[in-house]
């Protein structure tokens, strides 16, 4: 059972037996790590609904749509932080990737991870649009 005032709206797992999920409308990403039943959450940007969630297959990213904040986001996992050969400590990095600034493509609410030529689809609910963000470029 979650805590109360959790507000859990979509599921993945990652390849580690973590389960992550949106918390819609607290404007937070959650990780649950069954065996020892501790809960994490993070912040994300306020008023952007996260909706869908995707665990990478291959590189440990976490990504999810912002329903109303028009984004797709990325929150990348403690383990993938490396500095100078040595593990930093901090709870995650988040990126954020604005769909269409002028707000033509706007609420995305499912997403998908193709991992080979690392490509993030989603589909949006208002403009009724299928999309594909490739990171890095």
């Amino acid at each position: 059972e979650l805590p109360a005032g959790t507000t859990a709206v979509n599921v993945t797992v990652d390849r580690s037996g973590y389960v992550w999920f949106t918390e819609g409308y607290r404007d937070k990403i959650a990780q649950f790590h069954p065996p020892s039943r501790t809960l994490n959450e993070w912040g994300v940007s306020s008023g952007s609904e996260p909706v869908a969630i995707a665990a990478h297959p291959t590189d440990g990213t976490i990504w999810f749509t912002e329903r109303e904040g028009g984004r797709i986001a990325c929150l990348f996992p403690p383990s993938r932080w490396v500095v100078d050969s040595a593990r930093i400590a901090h709870p995650c990095l988040l990126r954020e990737y604005e769909l269409d600034p002028t707000g033509a493509v706007t609420h995305p609410v499912a997403i998908a991870i193709e991992p080979v030529w690392n490509q993030i689809w989603f589909v949006t609910e208002e403009t009724n649009t299928v999309g594909r963000l490739i990171p890095g470029r």
